[in-house]
């Protein structure tokens, strides 16, 4: 005969953390530090239910996982390769002469390196923008973690990169139970141009999506766009094409001369 085999009981969960610091925080969002925690989920009391595996604590702290608000994931591969030289020339002389000739398989690799260092270090959540995000997230997907996904697109490549940032952001929204959530992804005001904008905001309005985009990474590039378009009235000059959806638009844009703030549902890099 087969030999039994005990059942889990009925309110067995995976972990139990015993013994700990834990790092709380409210609706409000106040934190406080609670000592002699037991970690079981977010909204546990109680006794301690039986567990698969149990966690002596102490003298640790438990808190929630970190979140990376802004990455490009795959460029860790070429990490190291151009130290202390200014930015333009890490950009244009050793960055994107790489990333041209990267292939969907090096891009995925690379999120793949990426993922493990994350999980590592505690960051169990981050924002990503850069292209074949369909491979980043299928990383995502398997590795557990949550993320923010853009495939972000630049004024040469017409139409046809809005397009595809829109396809994939509608597409794989709500992907691996949830844990996938997607913007546009216009790359920078120095990159993408006016118009460029104005569409991306008719867009994230009507698909009720945020906007994942770089604008302002220096002090040089606000200005610079700020020549090309004419702009004086915001140092954060993708202000201006989301101005005319401002009031209709979910994803709203708040500005000042000499910063860009966003209200809680835009991303911002």
């Amino acid at each position: 005969m087969p030999e039994a085999v005990d059942e889990a009981p009925a309110n067995e969960v995976d972990s139990v953390i015993e013994g700990c610091t834990a790092l709380v925080h409210d609706d409000a969002g106040q934190i406080e530090f609670r000592t002699d925690a037991t970690i079981v989920s977010v909204d546990a009391e109680g006794a301690s239910p039986p567990a698969r595996d149990r966690i002596d604590g102490r003298g640790r702290l438990a808190m929630p996982g970190f979140i990376n608000c802004h990455t490009h994931s795959p460029v860790v591969l070429p990490r190291g390769v151009a130290e202390d030289v200014p930015v333009a020339n890490w950009f244009n002389d050793y960055i994107w002469p790489m990333e041209v000739n990267l292939t969907p398989d090096d891009v995925e690799l690379g999120a793949r390196l990426a993922a493990a260092e994350m999980i590592r270090a505690g960051v169990t959540c981050f924002a990503d923008h850069y292209f074949a995000m369909d491979r980043v997230g299928t990383v995502v997907e398997e590795t557990g973690l949550r993320a923010n996904l853009g495939w972000c697109y630049f004024y040469t490549e017409g139409t046809a990169g809005r397009e595809r940032s829109a396809e994939f952001a509608l597409s794989w929204r709500g992907r691996a139970g949830g844990r996938i959530t997607t913007s546009l992804a216009p790359h920078g005001v120095y990159t993408v141009t006016e118009p460029d904008l104005v569409e991306t905001a008719t867009a994230a309005a009507e698909h009720r999506l945020p906007v994942h985009i770089h604008a302002s990474e220096n002090r040089t590039r606000p200005t610079t766009a700020e020549r090309s378009w004419g702009s004086r009235r915001s140092r954060c000059c993708v202000a201006r094409a989301f101005s005319s959806n401002a009031r209709s638009s979910p994803t709203e844009w708040a500005s000042s001369p000499t910063m860009c703030r966003r209200w809680p549902t835009r991303t911002v890099g």
